[in-house]
């Protein structure tokens, strides 16, 4: 899979057909939700349904339409947690991307409808909705290089970095996130307050990460 390809042609799809998820895209889609259970330590767990989970009345305002498959990221209620879930949650969209699939990150979900067991200590964090769109999405508005990233004289690995932050999925596009260099290392921070602000980070920081090390792609 070529990550920095599947970047810039996932979008946000809020729009499904009733096709179901099944067969090898199935089988592969657990496979990976597997073994990136085992990787980050948080529950990612997938179901078929998300109509008693997506019923928030501002889904029918921003165009939601079927009824597609989600994934929930919980676990326990650590500082961690929730900038995990982003990060883990990217690598896992990405990758859904590359097989065909639609998703959309979806903060506006009932958790009582939500079709898993927790813990005491555990709580969900965020779901993606999962199937096959009626289209492909399209590109969110992006803030500039300039206005998240204060570096004049940035390497070309830095600034793809940067490119690929920029197309990342963070809640309302708040895109509230700096990049600077410390040591010659990329930081990633939030800047400010938002909703999902830590999932955010996690997304952007994923991103950064694929474009950062795969500039010549």
């Amino acid at each position: 899979m070529n990550e920095l390809k599947m970047i810039y042609e996932r979008h946000s799809v809020r729009s499904y057909s009733d096709k179901k998820i099944e067969g090898e895209v199935l089988d592969k889609m657990m496979a990976a939700i597997d073994e990136l259970q085992q990787e980050s330590g948080i529950r990612i767990e997938f179901r078929e349904s998300s109509r008693k989970v997506f019923t928030s009345p501002m889904m029918k305002l921003i165009g939601w339409k079927g009824d597609p498959g989600y994934i929930v990221l919980a676990g326990k209620d650590t500082d961690e947690l929730d900038e995990n879930c982003g990060y883990y949650g990217e690598k896992l969209v990405l990758y859904l991307q590359s097989i065909g699939l639609n998703t959309c990150w979806v903060g506006m979900f009932k958790k009582g409808g939500l079709d898993i067991v927790l813990s005491a200590d555990e709580r969900p964090v965020i779901t993606i909705a999962v199937g096959y769109g009626n289209d492909s999405g399209k590109p969110h508005k992006s803030k500039t290089i300039n206005e998240v990233c204060d570096i004049s004289d940035i390497s070309e690995a830095f600034r793809n970095g940067v490119d690929a932050a920029l197309a990342a999925p963070t809640a309302v596009n708040q895109q509230k996130f700096k990049i600077s260099s410390v040591d010659g290392q990329p930081v990633i921070t939030a800047d400010g307050k938002g909703p999902f602000i830590k999932v955010d980070l996690g997304i952007v920081k994923y991103n950064f990460e694929v474009g950062y090390k795969n500039c010549n792609e």
